[in-house]
This record gives C-alpha cells, structure tokens and sequence, in this order.
C-alpha cells in the first residue's frame, strides 16, 4: 500500500503587519491606540515597503508604554526600561500637539494630570530617529537570526526523518533561498 504524503503550503508573514482593511485601521473605536499624524503615515509607509516602493524615515517612533497595573499602581519597571534601556522619552501631550500630532482626533488618548498623552494604563513613548533606526537594525537582524535558525530544524528534522523511516530524501529549498528568485509579498502587486 502506497504511503500518503500530506504537503503543508506555508506563507511568510509580514513582519511589519498583516494588512487590513483601510477602514478597520482609522476607526478610533476599534484601534483607539491609533495616533493621528503618526500611525496613519507609518501605516502608509510599511504599505510602500510591502511594495517595494522607496520610503522615507519617520520623523519619530511611538510605543505606548504600560505604567499602571491592574490595581491602578504605578508600575516604574516597564517604564524605566524604555526610557533607561531603549532611549525614549515620555513627551507631553502638548509638546506632540506642537510637533504635528492632533491627539485630539483620537477620542482614546487623554491628557493625564501631569499632561502627558495616556491611553488607558499607557503612556506615549516617543523614540528620536536614530534610535528607532538602530532598533529597526537590531530587529531585522534578530529576524534573519532567527529564520536562518528555522531553516537549520527544518534541514535537520527532515534529515533525521528520512534517515529514520529509509525513505528516500526529497530535495527542497525554502522560498527566498534562490538568489535568482525574488519572492512575492502578501499583498504586493505583480
């Protein structure tokens, strides 16, 4: 009896986002960590770079930051880990008004009592654009670190499976391996 072989089709995700619905993005009452005038622009820009368009840097990099536990306390380690160990600054809701960001478009984000831009239990952290640059850097190549790692188990188990069952190896490449070969993005147009 022939043995059955069941293939597993596998896409890359994008690592930048999976892209939704434009609509889904600017309804402040589904994503209300949504911050007029930058996630509108970063939206646009990672669309650029799915399509391999040429894009410009951003002028910042927002992360909201969690300072507040469940209880309501005040939760100084999360918070001192992004402004200590990754070089953000914990901006005024005013100063970003001034730097081009019309929070008050986002009905989420509120001015705190010692005005700084909150949404909820966080608090808006705001990055210069070297440093976003030198994470950026850092995350690609964490990234590639770990598809080479992927690649290798995959390599091995496949290996060790057929050393196991004496079936006889299947040659295979992952997408992307072929120099000659450029692999299509989700999304991007042919």
């Amino acid at each position: 009896m022939a043995r059955r072989v069941s293939y597993v089709e596998v896409e890359d995700r994008n690592p930048f986002g999976e892209a939704m619905d434009e609509s889904v993005f600017q309804d402040t009452g589904f994503t209300s960590n949504w911050v007029p005038g930058y996630s509108d622009v970063r939206r646009q820009r990672e669309i650029d770079m799915a399509e391999g368009k040429e894009v410009q840097p951003l002028a910042h990099r927002f992360h909201w930051i969690r300072d507040r536990n469940t209880d309501n306390s005040y939760e100084a380690r999360k918070v001192s880990h992004w402004v200590n160990e990754k070089h953000y600054t914990i901006e005024d809701y005013d100063k970003l008004v001034e730097m081009g960001y019309p929070l008050a478009d986002n009905p989420g984000i509120t001015k705190d009592p010692d005005g700084r831009a909150r949404w909820g239990e966080h608090v808006l952290g705001v990055a210069a654009p070297e440093v976003a640059a030198a994470h950026y850097q850092k995350n690609l190549e964490a990234m590639a670190e770990e598809e080479q790692r992927a690649h290798q188990a995959t390599a091995t188990a496949v290996e060790e499976f057929t050393a196991a069952t004496g079936t006889k190896a299947v040659p295979f490449q992952f997408a992307g391996d072929d120099p000659d070969e450029k692999p299509a993005r989700k999304g991007a147009k042919k």
